[in-house]
């Protein structure tokens, strides 16, 4: 089965900006996966963080099981979503353990630095996914991933959808 994997920046911009594109691809018979970088704390002016955190995830595991998504846990507290080793570590993991065909993700020019931030990470930590020797959090308990030479080509898959 081909894998599609959503990595966006927060709870609810995979929503906004992906999610025609996500249920096509599920209806097509991919499977699909689900990460909000930061968990959604800062999202509420009425909640506190702890509260805001649960609520948020409580709307986006419901959203993903509505939709057949299955969906990663956050990685960071909302304005912690930097270009930085610990994350990209914990991204590259999600991604070799997932071997996605296709990532969706924000565009690298956006009004917000998460979003960019998230970009950065996703599209590095897709990169790095055929790199062994780049250590990963957690590590693989074995090698399972594809080398981007092995992996079928993006215009086929890309061409059903239509």
């Amino acid at each position: 089965m081909a894998v599609a994997l959503a990595v966006f920046a927060h709870p609810d911009d995979m929503e906004f900006v992906a999610a025609g594109t996500l249920l096509r691809l599920k209806r097509v018979g991919y499977e699909v996966h689900s990460l909000a970088v930061a968990n959604g704390c800062c999202g509420s002016s009425v909640y506190g963080r702890e509260e805001t955190v649960s609520v948020r995830r409580a709307e986006a595991e419901e959203a993903c099981r509505l939709v057949g998504f299955a969906r990663h846990e956050s990685l960071v507290n909302d304005l912690e979503v930097f270009y930085e080793r610990r994350t990209l570590a914990r991204l590259a993991a999600l991604v070799r353990r997932v071997a996605p065909d296709i990532v969706l993700t924000h565009s690298p020019s956006d009004y917000m630095e998460d979003h960019e931030c998230a970009c950065r990470l996703a599209v590095s930590a897709a990169f790095v996914r055929g790199m062994r020797n780049l250590p990963t959090a957690p590590p693989p308990r074995r090698w399972t991933g594809r080398s981007p030479s092995t992996t079928r080509s993006r215009t086929a898959t890309a061409t059903r959808l239509g």
